[in-house]
């Protein structure tokens, strides 16, 4: 049995996507050996955490109002890409092609784990459809290709098609099927990703 704080933060650690009990263990060890700078300067960057908000635009990661991507004037903010959460985003910003804007839906419709459509971002998204200023030419779904993925971009489609307030000049489109069935985005390589937008298909 190890101390009571050792034990407390290994539980902590337990709470992270994909950790284990014995993966958490072996973080507090790395941890102890660790100076007291280090152990603070850490514990300081997590504390900071706190001043990271999401942009009141597309809901990315962000310091200030507006996230980076947003605000740049050299984006083309006709164009819109849809993915699940941030982390789908910077993917695709590593690949160094796509120069439009995101949105960000905050998660997929996963009944099985209680995700319903009322717990994504779709009013922000719809907002920026309805909006005469914004002119958006293509919506590009780059959801996962699995089966929540396909939910949720069947939901939306049907929710699109059904709104007058939607211009039908609206290009909308999906990734090619270069990705794996059941896939989800983040494990797809930067080659196989670059060929799904660049190949893909007009829903």
């Amino acid at each position: 049995m190890f101390p009571r704080l050792i034990e407390d933060l290994v539980k902590e650690f337990g709470y992270f996507p994909g950790i284990g009990p014995k993966t958490a263990q072996k973080f507090v060890s790395f941890l102890l050996k660790k100076t007291p700078e280090e152990l603070a300067r850490l514990s300081q960057k997590i504390k900071d955490l706190n001043q990271i908000k999401a942009c009141s635009l597309c809901g990315n990661f962000a310091e200030k109002e507006v996230c980076y991507i947003c605000e740049d004037p050299k984006r083309d903010h006709s164009l819109i890409c849809l993915v699940a959460n941030p982390l789908d985003l910077e993917i695709i910003e590593k690949i160094g092609e796509y120069k439009g804007v995101y949105e960000i839906l905050g998660g997929l419709i996963d009944t099985t784990h209680g995700i319903k459509p009322e717990h994504l971002n779709i009013n922000r998204f719809f907002n920026r459809l309805h909006d005469k200023k914004n002119r958006i030419r293509e919506v590009i779904f780059a959801l996962s290709p699995n089966l929540e993925g396909e939910t949720t971009i069947l939901y939306l489609l049907d929710l699109i098609k059904q709104d007058k307030n939607i211009s039908k000049d609206v290009k909308l489109s999906r990734l090619a099927k270069g990705l794996s069935s059941g896939m989800e985005l983040e494990y797809a390589d930067s080659l196989t990703l670059s060929e799904a937008f660049k190949e893909r298909k007009s829903l």
